[in-house]
């Protein structure tokens, strides 16, 4: 909760980014086939819960975005393509919230591809799909072609996206500096994005 959590939070508030630390489940229930579903309906419950509460809590509801790392990183995925429908029964108003991202930041997204190195069938990328930025090591023993293939997909459907591919660095290295590799200089990368893309103003 610190490495990909806290200290990511330490990196935005001060670019005036408000940050939730979600704590979504991963125990797979009894019959259970899919060990992404319950980490996507926690994804789409806690969007909505923010954009639903935003006035009280003056955020922008129209730029509520999710960030994501390693297995938290296919959640951020799911959510951010997943949107159209609801993973489960509607329990109360929130429900009846958008859960769209308006951008995403995925960093070494785990399990998004096949055997053959392909978009997963879990993952749907359409025009509707938000801006993404995404990051990954070309020696991620998990593959970088998880966030390759996403690119691909975002540059095929014209969505606004930037991906960077470090040398080397390993996995689950969070915002922590790995020793010889430059990896760490992602969220200098990140926030030129978030910039760029109006999303952050710092002037």
């Amino acid at each position: 909760m610190d490495k990909e959590g806290s200290e990511v939070a330490d990196w935005l508030n001060p670019l005036g980014v408000t940050v939730f630390v979600a704590h979504y489940r991963t125990k797979r229930e009894k019959n259970e086939s899919d060990p992404w579903m319950r980490p996507l309906e926690d994804g789409q419950r806690a969007v909505s819960l923010v954009r639903s509460r935003a006035t009280d809590w003056g955020l922008a509801a129209d730029r509520i975005g999710v960030i994501g790392f390693s297995a938290g990183g296919q959640c951020a995925a799911l959510v951010t393509t997943r949107f159209s429908e609801r993973q489960y029964r509607p329990v109360d108003e929130i429900d009846g919230v958008s859960c769209r991202p308006d951008f995403s930041l995925l960093f070494y997204p785990a399990y998004l591809v096949d055997k053959e190195g392909l978009l997963s069938e879990i993952v749907t990328i359409t025009e509707k799909t938000p801006p993404t930025f995404l990051v990954h090591t070309h020696d991620d023993p998990l593959t970088s072609l998880s966030s390759i293939e996403f690119y691909r997909q975002l540059k095929l459907h014209n969505i606004p996206a930037a991906l960077h591919i470090y040398r080397n660095g390993g996995h689950g290295y969070g915002i922590r500096p790995v020793e010889g590799s430059d990896v760490d200089t992602w969220p200098d990368r990140a926030t030129e994005w978030l910039e760029l893309s109006g999303l952050i103003d710092r002037n």
